[in-house]
C-alpha cells in the first residue's frame, strides 16, 4: 500500500512539473485531476465506512462433527458509493482450549445495497466453536486509503460428538426387572400390565391370553403378547476434565465425550435404559438424567458442552459425587475419565455396590486393560487412547 502511494506521489510531482513546462490547459487540467483524485478517494471511502454496517451470523446452533456448517457475513451499505475491495479476517477458537484460528474473505461492497456472504467451516472435535469478525477493512479502488469498518461481531455454535460403534456385554440376568416402569420395543414378556401385541391364536398359547372382546368381533382367536419390564439400572459418571493445555487438549475432550455417547448408544441398541449423573451447577448438586433414546442422550451430550466451566472441576469430581452418594441401586457403574487416581478406585470399590464396575480411561497412547482389586469389589480398568473407541471397548460388561 505504501508503494501505491509512494508512486502516486511521483505522478503527482511529474504531472506538477509537466505543467510548469508546458503550457496549455491539459496540463492544468491533468495537475487538478490528480491532485482532486485522492481527495475523492478519501472523502467518499470515510462516508463509506460510516455507513457500510457488518455482522456475522451463523444459522443453525448445532452441527456434528467433521460436518460442514454455514456461516453468514452479512453486510448492509447505505450511501451511493461501492467499495470494490473489502477484507475481513474471522477469528474462530474452539471453547474446550482457547486456540484461535484466523481465516481471510475478499469481497466488494455494492453500492444502497444488502449482501450476504454464505461461508463453510467444520470441526474436527466437538465443543463451542465461537466465531467473530476480528476486522474488516475497506479500501478505495487504487488502495491509496483503507479504513478499519465493523465492531467485533460474532456467534457460536455447538459442535456434537459423534457415536462409535462398540462391542461388548449385556448381563441379561439383570435387564428384567418387574419394578419397572419401561418396557421392551422389541421382545414379548409376562408382564400383563401393558399390552405388547396382538396376534392370531396359535395351538399351545395361554387361554388367559386371549383377547375375548376383540376375538368376538373378528370371528377368530385374538391372543395378546405381554410386555417385557426393563431395568435402568446401568449408571455412567463423566469426568469432563483434562488439566495439562497442549495439542492434546481438544482430542481429550473429544474422546471423553464419545465414550460417553457411544457407550450410552450401545445400551440403547440393547434396549438396556440407564442413568447418567450430571452435575448441575445451578442447584450445586448432582442430577440423574434417565436415557431413554437417542434424542435425549444429544440432549445431555449438549448440555455437558454448553456447561462445561473449568473451575467446576472440583464440584463436578467423581469423589465429591461418592463422598455423598452411595450407589446400591445399579447393575454396572461406569466412570469415565482421563485421571484415576488411586483414591478414585478405592472410593468406587467401597461405595458401588455393583458386579460390574468400569472405568474407562481416556490416554495419549495405547495401554492395556487391566483388573484393578480394591476393597471389596473388581474394578475394571480400560485404557482408551484418544480416537480409539470403537477398537478399545470390545469386552465391556454392562
Amino acid at each position: 500500500m505504501w508503494i501505491v502511494k509512494f508512486f502516486f506521489l511521483v505522478l503527482i510531482v511529474i504531472c506538477f512539473f509537466f505543467y510548469i513546462l508546458y503550457l496549455g490547459n491539459f496540463s492544468f487540467v491533468l495537475l487538478a485531476v490528480m491532485c482532486f483524485l485522492p481527495i475523492y478517494m478519501f472523502v467518499s471511502l470515510l462516508i463509506t465506512k460510516k455507513s457500510v454496517n457488518i455482522f456475522l451470523t451463523v444459522p443453525n446452533k448445532m452441527a456434528a462433527k467433521n460436518q460442514p456448517f454455514n456461516i453468514n457475513l452479512n453486510i448492509q451499505n447505505k450511501c451511493i458509493f461501492s467499495v470494490a475491495k473489502a477484507e475481513a479476517v474471522i477469528e474462530y477458537m474452539n471453547a474446550f482450549n482457547g486456540q484461535k484460528n484466523a481465516m481471510e474473505i475478499h469481497f466488494p461492497i455494492q453500492s444502497r445495497n444488502v449482501q450476504r456472504l454464505t461461508f463453510q467451516l467444520k470441526s474436527k472435535f466437538c465443543g463451542v466453536i465461537n466465531i467473530n469478525i476480528a476486522k474488516v477493512t475497506i479500501y478505495d479502488p487504487l488502495r491509496i486509503f483503507k479504513f478499519k469498518v465493523c465492531k467485533n461481531s460474532g456467534d457460536s455454535i455447538t459442535i456434537l460428538p459423534l457415536s462409535h460403534e462398540i462391542n461388548g456385554y449385556i448381563n441379561q440376568s439383570e435387564t428384567e426387572n418387574e419394578d419397572s416402569i419401561f418396557f421392551s420395543q422389541h421382545k414379548s414378556g409376562d408382564d400383563p400390565s401393558e399390552v405388547f401385541d396382538l396376534r392370531e391364536y396359535i395351538g399351545g398359547d395361554r387361554i388367559n391370553r386371549i383377547h375375548w372382546k376383540l376375538s368376538s368381533k373378528k370371528d377368530e382367536y385374538i391372543v395378546k403378547e405381554l410386555s417385557l419390564p426393563i431395568d435402568v439400572s446401568s449408571i455412567i459418571f463423566l469426568e469432563l476434565k483434562f488439566n495439562e493445555q497442549s495439542e492434546y487438549t481438544l482430542p481429550f475432550f473429544d474422546t471423553l465425550l464419545e465414550s460417553l455417547v457411544s457407550i450410552s448408544q450401545f445400551l440403547l441398541q440393547n434396549e438396556k435404559p440407564h442413568t447418567i449423573i450430571k452435575y448441575n451447577k445451578q442447584t450445586g448438586d448432582f442430577e440423574r438424567i434417565k436415557i431413554n433414546d437417542y434424542d435425549e442422550l444429544m440432549n445431555i451430550a449438549y448440555r455437558y458442552i454448553i456447561d462445561y466451566d473449568e473451575g467446576d472441576s472440583e464440584s463436578s469430581s467423581l469423589e465429591n459425587f461418592l463422598k455423598t452418594n452411595d450407589i446400591s441401586d445399579c447393575s454396572s457403574f461406569t466412570y469415565i475419565t482421563s485421571e484415576l487416581s488411586s483414591e478414585n478406585e478405592i472410593l468406587l470399590s467401597e461405595c458401588v455396590a455393583s458386579d460390574n464396575i468400569n472405568v474407562i480411561k481416556v490416554t495419549k497412547y495405547a495401554g492395556e486393560t487391566e483388573s484393578v482389586n480394591k476393597g471389596n469389589g473388581l474394578v475394571n480398568v480400560t485404557a482408551v487412547p484418544i480416537g480409539k473407541i470403537t477398537a478399545s471397548i470390545n469386552e465391556i460388561e454392562l
